[in-house]
């Protein structure tokens, strides 16, 4: 509901993120207890649902059921932390070098900006900043990296939930090839190929 995302991003603006989050406690106080109060995003979106259901917002850990009719095989590739933002660091300073800069000022000529949902993602809404004079690249390149860290950070935690999911350490292995056969093998012997 539209009319109502907008009352309530309004009441938060008036009244305060605390004040929001108060109504979210007395529908729903788990979810409360979950969400930050200045996640105002994920706040309205928990009030929303906890008025227009009986259960309210789940907890992912508990709200997760699976499917009897999938046979599946997880599996996640896992491997030191430092070097797996070694090569965010390195992959956010190669985008940069490829024109992300440009493409975002390409986007604003066509009218986008930092409104829009699509801009909102990781790597384009810290350089509208940058855009406007307010912050200087290399600022923006750092938080470009540090918001890369943390999504990859709970990306983990969020496959973590799944207690079938086969971790592979790919930092246990010089040699990726056979880390491949190795997958391959087990998923061949879970399937009965």
């Amino acid at each position: 509901d539209t009319e109502e995302r907008k009352a309530l991003r309004a009441f938060s603006e008036s009244e305060g993120n605390e004040a929001l989050h108060d109504k979210l406690k007395a529908l729903d106080p788990e979810a409360a207890e979950r969400i930050h109060p200045n996640n105002v995003k994920r706040v309205i979106r928990a009030i929303e649902v906890a008025s227009n259901a009986e259960k309210g917002v789940q907890d992912f850990k508990t709200a997760l059921i699976p499917n009897e009719r999938y046979d599946f095989y997880l599996m996640g590739l896992t491997g030191d932390r430092s070097k797996l933002y070694d090569r965010i660091n390195r992959r956010v300073l190669l985008m940069i070098d490829q024109g992300l800069v440009e493409e975002l000022k390409f986007l604003k000529k066509l009218g986008l900006d930092d409104s829009f949902t699509s801009m909102k993602g990781i790597g384009y809404k810290e350089i509208f900043p940058y855009l406007e004079d307010l912050k200087p690249l290399e600022q923006v390149i750092l938080e470009i990296q540090q918001n890369s860290r943390n999504y990859a950070k709970r990306q983990l935690t969020w496959f973590r939930r799944y207690p079938n999911l086969k971790w592979y350490d790919v930092d246990a292995w010089q040699d990726l090839g056979t880390l491949i056969e190795i997958i391959e093998k087990e998923i061949r012997a879970h399937y009965n190929i």
